[in-house]
């Protein structure tokens, strides 16, 4: 960043306005500037970009520059204060930090919201010396997975395009920074709830407990077969990096514990077998994870009659239907199509015994146990891959020992 800024301090004269910018009146575009201080969505915005080091109003003032802004709502700088348990004077009131956050929303082109949909499954050059992953799911653009680009999007300026987002997007550089200023804040605002990294306890890996009523003839251990659970067994417990935070720096723990569509698979893994998010956060490990959406579940459980309550009264055949969405090795989209009509190996074994799950592309789509299909795929993350399904993998001796219990 000091680097940058020291170009930018050379090439542009340092004047701090502390005023809003009039828009212009003449019929012209304003500047990405302009926009910023005449919009009460931005507000915080600016008064971040006051806070910044003078450069960030140079540049988003300067009428020869073309750049993207993708500018944070005033909730946006809110859920951010919250979500470090601070306060929006303590965050806006270190310039270092504010200026960093600031040159990672601007892109050094101008781009519109297609051109950014282009860019899905790549990264995005920041004024910043880190990159912002980009992602589109379901039609909604999203920075670094999580980050989605709403309206106002498009917005022309003299300089640049101006869109907006639903929260703030943060390198890994002032992680940090950042949650230094944790627990800092006067008085947590209740009104603007973040979600919050959880810590899940030790247990003991793969580790069996009794089984219940449900599916009661199920044997009552499981054990994972996954390259380097060995030596995460004994490996101390590391940090999840979730919200927003740089996308190459997410693991697969992280990506489930960040977006929203999988939080009945974190919560569920956070209650049963919080073990295997630490595995799953761990660099010593290389998993495809085949995950269940929110959806996925209650539709799955409620043709089976159950519902997620009654998994988490059977802990031992909920970690077990969790550890068959593991498959050892990262495989992409293309190496699972390529095994269709045979099967893959889970990392799930009951009773010491294998279990697999079928391929099959009959219906042009990759579809797994001929009834789950993978919805979106590969879904980087730095220790494997993700694959979301649009139902639950039921392991085929759970399906055999509800059947029996009617």
């Amino acid at each position: 960043m000091k680097r940058l800024i020291s170009g930018l301090l050379v090439a542009l004269s340092l004047v701090l306005f502390t005023a809003p910018i009039s828009a212009q009146d003449d019929g012209a575009l304003p500047t990405i500037a302009e926009i910023v201080t005449t919009d009460e969505r931005y507000s915080l915005l600016f008064s971040a970009v006051q806070s910044a080091d003078p450069v960030i109003l140079e540049v988003l003032s300067d009428a020869g520059g073309q750049l993207t802004l993708f500018a944070p709502t005033n909730q946006a700088f809110r859920n951010l204060a919250s979500f470090f348990e601070t306060d929006l004077e303590t965050l806006l009131g270190d310039p270092a930090i504010v200026t960093e956050l600031l040159l990672y929303h601007v892109a050094p082109a101008a781009l519109t919201a297609g051109q950014v949909a282009e860019l899905d499954g790549g990264a995005m050059e920041t004024l910043s010396e880190a990159r912002v992953r980009v992602n589109v799911v379901g039609g909604v653009v999203r920075l670094n997975d999580i980050v989605r680009v709403i309206a106002p999007f498009d917005r022309p300026a003299s300089n640049g395009i101006v869109h907006t987002l639903s929260d703030m997007v943060f390198p890994f550089t002032v992680q940090d920074a950042l949650e230094a200023m944790r627990g800092t804040a006067s008085t947590p605002d209740a009104a603007d709830p973040a979600p919050t990294a959880q810590t899940p306890p030790r247990v003991t890996f793969g580790s069996g407990q009794e089984a219940g009523g449900m599916g009661g003839g199920v044997d009552t251990t499981d054990g994972l077969q996954l390259t380097g659970a060995e030596i995460h067994a004994d490996a101390p417990q590391s940090e999840i990096i979730t919200v927003a935070t740089f996308a190459d720096r997410l693991t697969i723990a992280g990506r489930v514990a960040s977006d929203s569509r999988y939080s009945t698979l974190r919560d569920l893994m956070l209650a049963v077998a919080p073990d295997y998010i630490d595995l799953l956060n761990s660099a010593d490990v290389d998993v495809t994870l085949f995950a269940p959406t929110n959806s996925a579940f209650v539709v799955t459980l409620n043709r089976l009659g159950l519902r997620v309550d009654d998994l988490l009264a059977e802990p031992t055949i909920a970690r077990q239907i969790i550890a068959y969405h593991l498959v050892d090795g990262a495989l992409s989209a293309r190496d699972i199509r390529a095994s269709a009509g045979d099967s893959l190996n889970s990392a799930l074994l009951l009773n010491g015994a294998e279990t697999f799950i079928g391929v099959d592309t009959d219906t042009g789509r990759v579809r797994l146990n001929q009834s789950v299909f993978i919805s979106t795929p590969d879904r980087g993350a730095t220790n494997g891959v993700i694959h979301t399904i649009d139902g639950v993998l039921i392991p085929p001796a759970i399906l055999e020992a509800l059947a029996a219990d009617g």
